[in-house]
């Protein structure tokens, strides 16, 4: 029995590790302004060498304003108000994520190709995005929004592309 649970930690330990090492990690900072509708936020951005490269791009909220606050590192506008692709918890309502627009951008670093990469991103803006109904109208019905900042609650899905 020892045996098996000694394998079972080596290898989840192993999984872990290596989890860690081939992960793209966010260290966020946010600041949220309820009666403003808006939220700040620095993303500390750290890329494993496997992933990282000179020219990477992103997508976020087009609602956002989004710049470089590491040296070396820009960040240009892409194409702007392009459709959302849903990757937060209500996948199964694509009308929500609909209403969301995102910007993409061009990261440009001097960093060698397979070095590990850091980057901070600082951006804010205003996130607010109405309640809405959705589906049939039942007399439970179902109400949704991808994000929403406003002085009665904060919500942010991940539909709201705001990471």
């Amino acid at each position: 029995m020892f045996k098996h649970f000694l394998f079972i930690l080596i290898v989840f330990s192993g999984s872990l590790l290596y989890g860690q090492k081939n992960n793209i990690h966010h260290q966020l900072s946010a600041v949220v302004q309820p009666a403003e509708k808006s939220i700040e936020v620095t993303d500390q951005i750290t890329i494993p060498a496997n992933q990282a490269a000179q020219e990477l791009t992103f997508f976020l909220n087009s609602n956002l304003t989004v710049k470089s606050a590491s040296p070396g590192v820009s960040v240009t506008l892409l194409r702007e108000k392009a459709m959302s692709k849903d990757l937060g918890m209500d996948q199964e309502a694509p009308e929500v994520a609909a209403r969301i627009k995102q910007n993409k951008y061009l990261l440009k670093t001097k960093t060698a190709k397979g070095t590990p990469l850091t980057v901070v991103l600082k951006y804010s803006g205003k996130i607010y995005n109405p309640i809405k109904q959705i589906g049939e109208e039942y007399a439970r019905g179902f109400s949704t929004s991808p994000g929403i900042i406003d002085t009665v609650g904060v919500y942010l899905a991940g539909a709201s592309a705001w990471i």
